[in-house]
C-alpha cells in the first residue's frame, strides 16, 4: 500500500473501451441509414467507415473537465516523443486527394473556438486565424502545398465517462426495435455479442496486406451486424426458441445442462463465423435432399454423419449437435426458404 498507483494501463483501457463504445454507437446510427458499410476498428484511426466509393476517419479524445479547451494551436502541436499532431495525424489520411475522405475529431469536451452545443462543425468555418494556425502548421507536418478544411470536422460529444454502457444499451435496444420491429428476445446477452465482436476486431494485431481481409478480420460490414441482430429475434426464422424448448423437454439433468451450455457458446459463433454460416445452408440442402428422414432424432443423426469432420477444431460435440439442432428448427420453419433449392 505504499507503493505508488500505475494507473496508467487502467487509463488506458478505458479510453480503449471507451472508443469501441462510441463506435458501437456511430455502427447503430449507420443501421438506420440506407448506405451500405464496413465499420472498421482501430486500424489507422480509432474508428474507421468504408463506404462503396468514400472513407470517414474518426479519432477518439477524452478529456477531464480539469483539462483546457482545445485550441487550433493545441492541435497542431506536436508533443515531445509523439510521430505528430493530433491534426497531422487525420490530415494525412486524405493527403491523397483521389477518394473523398471525411476526417473527425470526436471529443467530450468543446473546441474553444467553436460552439459549446455537441454536435458536429466544420474547421472551415473558423475564423481566418485559427484556420491560418492549422493550416500553416499541417502544411509544414505532412510537407504539402494545400490543405483543405472543407471536409475535416470536430465533433464535440456529451460522453457519460463514468457508465457509458448503460447509454449504448438503450441506444442499442432502441435501434433493435426501430429496425427490427420487436424487442430482443436476451438484451443483455444481445449487449455482449456486439462488445465482444467489436472488440474482437479492434484486437487484431497482425499485418493484413489484403483489403478485402482487412475488412473481414478488422471489421463489421452492415450484413454481419444485421445477423448479429437476427440471432437475437423473437418472432424471426433462426430455430434458437423452439432448439431452447426441445433441449428443455431432456429429461436428463446433466444432458440438460450440458446443451443448454453449448446453446449459450455457440450462438455468438453462429452470429460471426462465416463458416459456419455456409455450413448451415449445407445442412438445410441436405435435408431437403432426404425426405424420408421423419424426426428430428433422424435428421440429427443424418447431419452428424454428414458433416461432423466439416466443423473447425474448436468446436465441442455437444455444440455441434446443438448447431444441428438449430438447423433442423429452422428448416422446419421455413428459414432457409430462399436460400436453397426446395
Amino acid at each position: 500500500m505504499g507503493l505508488p498507483c500505475d494507473l496508467s494501463g487502467s487509463r488506458a483501457k478505458n479510453r480503449f473501451r471507451l472508443e469501441l463504445l462510441w463506435g458501437v454507437s456511430k455502427m447503430l446510427e449507420l443501421m438506420e441509414s440506407a448506405d451500405d458499410f464496413t465499420i472498421v476498428f482501430d486500424l489507422v484511426c480509432d474508428i474507421e467507415i468504408h463506404f462503396d466509393d468514400k472513407f470517414e476517419f474518426y479519432q477518439i479524445k477524452t478529456h477531464k473537465e480539469s483539462q483546457p479547451k482545445y485550441t487550433a494551436k493545441s492541435l497542431v502541436k506536436i508533443k515531445s516523443g509523439e510521430e505528430g499532431s493530433i491534426l497531422g495525424k487525420l490530415f494525412v489520411l486524405n493527403k491523397d486527394g483521389s477518394v473523398p475522405v471525411k476526417v473527425v475529431l470526436v471529443c467530450n469536451a468543446p473546441f474553444k473556438a467553436l460552439s459549446d452545443e455537441p454536435g458536429e462543425n466544420c474547421l472551415d468555418n473558423l475564423d481566418e486565424s485559427n484556420k491560418s494556425i492549422i493550416i500553416d502548421a499541417v502544411k509544414t507536418e505532412l510537407g504539402v502545398n494545400d490543405v483543405d478544411l472543407s471536409n475535416s470536422y470536430y465533433l464535440y460529444t456529451p460522453m457519460n465517462l463514468l457508465q457509458p454502457e448503460n447509454e449504448i444499451k438503450g441506444q442499442l435496444m432502441a435501434t433493435f426495435e426501430k429496425i427490427k420491429g420487436s424487442e430482443p428476445v436476451n438484451p443483455n446477452a444481445l449487449y455482449r455479442l456486439v462488445f465482444d465482436t467489436v472488440s474482437e476486431k479492434a484486437c487484431y494485431e497482425f499485418t493484413v496486406s489484403d483489403y478485402k481481409q482487412l475488412k473481414k478480420l478488422k471489421g463489421i460490414s452492415r450484413s454481419e451486424f444485421d445477423r448479429i441482430l437476427d440471432v437475437h429475434l423473437s418472432n424471426e426464422k433462426t430455430g434458437v426458441n423452439q432448439t431452447r424448448e426441445f433441449i428443455d423437454q431432456m429429461k436428463g439433468i446433466h444432458e440438460k445442462k450440458k446443451y443448454k451450455d453449448a446453446l449459450n457458446t455457440l450462438l455468438p459463433k453462429m452470429a460471426r463465423s462465416r463458416v459456419l454460416q455456409s455450413m448451415e445452408v449445407l445442412m438445410a440442402q441436405t435435408l431437403t435432399e432426404h425426405p424420408e428422414v421423419s424426426d428430428i432424432e433422424e435428421a440429427i443423426d443424418l447431419l452428424t454423419n454428414t458433416y461432423y469432420d466439416e466443423f473447425p477444431v474448436e468446436y465441442t460435440n455437444a455444440e455441434k449437435t446443438v448447431c444441428y439442432m438449430i438447423v433442423i428448427h429452422k428448416f422446419v420453419e421455413g428459414g432457409y426458404d430462399n436460400e436453397i433449392n426446395i
